[in-house]
């Protein structure tokens, strides 16, 4: 029997302007399933259709995340005293929403624009 220790087809790997496109793709047509068997005669892998969906999923729960005032930003700085109590010498620091645009920029994302998914679920 002959083996072939090199792959015959691989998944080309995912960029921000395939990510994008695939992004276009799940918004036109609802869900990543059917984005990925109405697209046409694109040449994107429906593993990229899976990878962005996940990070639709990742950023949608961050800004959740961000917007529930949950997220901590600096932490409690605090010492105990001679007799053992407890002083806090600064507060812990949350996020607080203001504006999409803040919320944008506190999330990060190598793939898809934070800002367009935010104005997108509203």
């Amino acid at each position: 029997m002959n083996f072939n220790d090199t792959p015959t087809y691989s998944t080309p790997a995912l960029t921000a302007e395939i990510a994008q496109e695939v992004y276009r793709l799940i918004k036109e047509f609802g869900n990543k399933n059917d984005a990925y068997t109405k697209k046409g005669n694109s040449e994107i892998d429906a593993e990229h259709f899976d990878l962005v969906d996940k990070e639709i999923d990742r950023i949608v729960g961050q800004i959740n995340l961000y917007k529930s005032g949950s997220v901590v930003l600096e932490t409690e700085v605090s010492h105990f005293d001679d007799e053992g109590i407890k002083v806090i010498d600064s507060e812990a620091v949350y996020f607080t929403y203001t504006t999409d645009e803040a919320l944008a920029s506190a999330i990060a994302s190598d793939y898809l624009d934070v800002a367009t998914i935010i104005n997108d679920i509203k």
